[in-house]
């Protein structure tokens, strides 16, 4: 399907495109658009126990957090794909969690 040319983009009233026609061997095809999310990184900003953002020094930089997809590393070098809305629940918890740990300073 990759390499199966485009034969008409499919616009909405805006102009964006939403899909195309393309043509293989069994005829006329609509495609629809997808774009890109992010389920998980490998990667992130480090942070502590508290969801705060660490500095090069491994020092809490003031203010700053980061909850779910942006922090730490909990997926570096693999991924749980038999775990679903893992992501989302790690976003959902550490956000409690940075709430909690705010409200009682």
């Amino acid at each position: 399907m990759y390499e199966t040319p485009v034969v008409q983009l499919i616009t909405d009233e805006s102009g964006k495109v939403t899909g195309a026609f393309v043509k293989n061997a069994d005829g006329y095809i609509k495609v629809n658009a997808a774009k890109g999310v992010v389920l998980a990184t490998s990667g992130g900003l480090q942070v502590n126990e508290f969801s705060q953002v660490l500095n090069t020094a491994n020092q809490p930089i003031e203010g700053l957090y980061a909850i779910g997809n942006t922090s730490g590393s909990m997926f570096y070098g693999t991924y749980p794909h038999s775990l679903n809305c893992l992501s989302h629940t790690r976003c959902v918890v550490f956000g409690y969690n940075v709430g909690k740990f705010l409200a009682e300073k």
